[in-house]
Order: structure tokens, then sequence, then C-alpha cells
């Protein structure tokens, strides 16, 4: 099985997968030379908040399936790659920065037989890197995300609460005169209480009134990462003199 290969345009001129693709007894003067990723012709898949520009000749034969943080590409039932937009699963790619930065990862798979015309597919990846690379202030190889301090404001009946702004699209945060609750789609990731609850551990007490931590099983690296951001709760209730650590 052949896995895509990816060479990012600070390191090397990516050379085209179809001249990597010649049969090893294939005279070394036959191959044609290779076509330069940027003088391919291109078509534009809007994904991630960004115009990600492919090889205009897989037009019709690549399904490109785009969601809300990935762009997906497939010939057929083959899954070629995927492009995954500030999720942080598979390899970085790179950085798309601006106003709000977009950190690219890709998710690639093994191919089921030794095609050409899908290693050429697969390989194409560098396509559009080149071309954001020329589009955008991309910064290959480095996952740069925006200032992970910032927090929103999530208010109580007992204190203002801070946390990550960058989850503030993922979480959804309930309050009720009893305390708040943490959600990610149908993932519960943790309440803070104002009262002792089964199952609850004292954080402490904001003013007297005591905020306890109830925590549930996750499934995702991603919701992991969403529940240990309670410590930026906590760091922040810290610096307030009225909270008091148990």
């Amino acid at each position: 099985m052949k896995r895509l290969v990816l060479f990012t345009m600070i390191l090397a001129l990516v050379l085209s997968m179809a001249a990597c693709s010649k049969k090893a007894n294939e005279p070394a003067g036959s191959a044609e030379m290779p076509v330069d990723d940027l003088e391919k012709p291109t078509y534009v898949i809007e994904a991630g908040g960004l115009e990600l520009k492919y090889s205009e000749k897989w037009k019709d034969k690549v399904t490109v399936t785009v969601t809300e943080d990935r762009a997906a590409f497939a010939c057929g039932e083959t899954k070629l790659f995927d492009l995954v937009f500030n999720s942080e699963e598979g390899i970085v790619l790179g950085t798309v920065r601006g106003e709000k930065n977009t950190v690219i990862y890709v998710v690639d798979y093994p191919l089921e037989q030794d095609d050409p015309e899908l290693n050429e597919m697969q390989g194409d990846v560098n396509v559009i890197l080149r071309n954001l690379a020329r589009d955008y202030d991309f910064v290959a190889d480095e996952a740069i995300t925006d200032d992970t301090t910032a927090t929103f404001d999530i208010e109580t009946s007992v204190v203002t609460l801070k946390y990550p702004a960058r989850w503030q699209d993922k979480v959804a945060v309930d309050v009720t005169e009893q305390g708040v609750t943490f959600t990610t789609g149908e993932t519960r990731l943790f309440d803070l209480m104002f009262a002792e609850v089964e199952g609850g551990y004292l954080l402490g007490t904001y003013n007297g009134t005591p905020i306890y931590i109830v925590d549930y099983p996750v499934n995702t690296d991603e919701e992991s990462r969403m529940q240990q951001d309670v410590n930026v709760i906590l760091q922040n209730l810290q610096q307030d003199s009225s909270f008091e650590m148990a």
C-alpha cells in the first residue's frame, strides 16, 4: 500500500506524483518533465473559510465533501485524503494567518491498489498547498493557534466564569441557579455546581458559596481538551480575592 508523501513548500519543490509513479524499468530519460503545481489548471473549493485550489483534471473524478471543519476527497469508494481545519486531527500542514488563524491538518488514507491515477489524485494535495502559499499568508509545518488566553464570560448568580473563547462555538453552556453544565454535541463534559452533589469534587468557595466540579467520560482528544480547560476557569477564579481554594 502506498501512502501519501507530503513535501512542504519551504523545504522543496514538489514534484508530480505521476513522475514518481514511473515504472522502475522505464528508461530515466523517457518520463515527461513534471509540471509545477502552480502551473496546473485548478478549480476552487470553498472550505474552512478558504478558497482551496485543486487540480481541474480531477474535477469530474474526485468527489469533495465539505463540512464545517473538513474537506474530504474521494474517488468513488476510495478515500484519498481529508483536509481538517482547526481540529488537531492528522498531520499539521500549516497555518493560514489572518484575523482568525486557520490551522490545516491532513488525514491521508492507504490506497488498496497501486494505481498511478489514484496516486496522482492523492499527491495533488500539494497543488492545494502551493496555491495556499501564493494566495494567503501561509506558514508551512506550523500550527499557529489564536491567542489561547482569550476567554468569554459566563454570567452566573454566584460569579462570572471565564472559559476559553476557542470553544465558544463548540461547547454549549447551560446556566441555572444550581450551577453550569458544559456539553459538546451529545457529550457531557463537566458541571460546576454551587452546592454539594454526588460524585462532585470541591474546588473551593466564592464568597462562601461552594463550587463543585462533576466530570464525565469523554470520547475524543478534542473533548478531553475541552474538559481539561476547566483549569482556565479555575485559574481565573484564583485571581479573584473572593475565591478560596479547597
